[in-house]
């Protein structure tokens, strides 16, 4: 092969070069599953309403001590709710159902955060769980 028919040295790299970028082919998406999640999350109109009527349905007493709670949800959302010293675990799952009514038939345990202890008893009172200004998890079960 004569040295007149050879490419300069400078067109040699931009070919191979842009023979690689024709033939690229990006990988395949590999399959990303969001968060495992049983139940459907409500409209955002829908949810503030169902908000509203559970804080409504706690009759919480501000002549009485209260504390707020931040209950962390299977569907990774979070409710804020406002109790009294005096209101129990029940009252708190009572809130999780009328707030977000898709657990409503949904079995589900509570749990406090580290140290994690499960909240099953639903007639101590909050007070006595030592749960005052804390945050709980939900778990489907």
């Amino acid at each position: 092969m004569p040295l007149s028919d050879s490419p300069a040295p400078d067109t040699v790299g931009a070919m191979t070069m842009r023979s690689i970028v024709d033939s690229y082919i990006p990988p395949a998406a590999s399959f990303r599953q969001s968060r495992s999640c049983y139940v459907k999350p409500a409209d955002e109109k829908d949810r503030t309403a169902n908000e509203e009527q559970a804080k409504d349905s706690l009759n919480v007493d501000k002549a009485l001590p209260t504390t707020t709670i931040q209950i962390r949800l299977a569907d990774g959302s979070r409710l804020i709710g406002q109790f009294n010293h005096t209101h129990t675990i029940g009252d708190v799952r009572s809130y999780i159902t009328i707030a977000r009514p898709q657990y409503q038939n949904q079995n589900f345990s509570l749990l406090t955060t580290f140290p994690s202890k499960e909240l099953s008893d639903n007639s101590v009172t909050l007070s006595d769980a030592g749960i005052l200004n804390a945050a709980v998890m939900q778990r489907l079960t």
